[in-house]
């Protein structure tokens, strides 16, 4: 089985964009 980690880019409980680092 083909387990794909899923990384959260973005909050996906809080809908903004991350702080540019």
């Amino acid at each position: 089985a083909e387990e794909e980690v899923h990384i959260p880019l973005f909050s996906e409980r809080d809908p903004s964009p991350p702080p540019p680092q």
